[in-house]
């Protein structure tokens, strides 16, 4: 088979962890069989890399050629372009929770008045945000009586009486009468039965 004859493709790598070998994505048009409108299409060619020269995500023209292994029918010509892929993946970086910052957000109310700003703001949103920072220094109030307990003022005036204690009933109190006259007479009605 001449050189003249020989298929050429250009595809991306897209996987260069083999030896000697580079997983290439060809990507072509086809028109629809019924409706006509343009498809792509992908293949993925494994091709020969003698050099080992080939990395993810480079532009490469690859040629067919004789069967080399099982799946490798193609090598690669020619490096077009290089890929532009970082060395560092996201997945290489470990982030914890903790380290993220958090950036506040500046409200409408919270800017000032000035050029370009104008004072057609919403008051039921000033009230919002007023109440959520009054309940945000509640909390801290809270947080802060809880982690440090203080001694309750009483300012009791001398002209203010005491309120009278509630009385309750004792267990020594004695028992109501009605009670006592139901289990006499539910004795004498047990008498007169027998």
């Amino acid at each position: 088979m001449s050189f003249e004859k020989r298929k050429t493709r250009i595809g991306t790598v897209t996987s260069d962890k083999m030896d000697k070998t580079v997983d290439v994505q060809v990507e072509w048009r086809r028109a629809h069989y019924k409706y006509g409108k343009a498809m792509k299409r992908r293949s993925q060619l494994k091709a020969h890399d003698e050099l080992n020269d080939c990395r993810l995500g480079d532009l490469v023209k690859v040629m067919e050629t004789r069967p080399l292994s099982k799946t490798k029918r193609w090598r690669v010509v020619e490096i077009l372009t290089r890929g532009d892929i970082a060395e560092i993946q996201p997945e290489d970086i470990n982030i914890d929770d903790s380290e993220t910052m958090i950036i506040p957000i500046q409200t409408t109310s919270e800017q000032p008045l000035g050029e370009g700003a104008s004072e057609d703001v919403d008051p039921n949103a000033e009230q919002a945000f007023k109440a959520a920072e009054s309940d945000s220094e509640a909390e801290e109030a809270t947080e802060s009586t809880d982690s440090e307990p203080e001694p309750e003022e009483t300012t009791e005036s001398a002209d203010s009486e005491p309120e009278p204690e509630e009385t309750t009933e004792s267990a020594d109190s004695e028992p109501e009468p009605e009670e006592t006259t139901e289990s006499a007479g539910s004795e004498e009605d047990s008498k007169a039965k027998n």
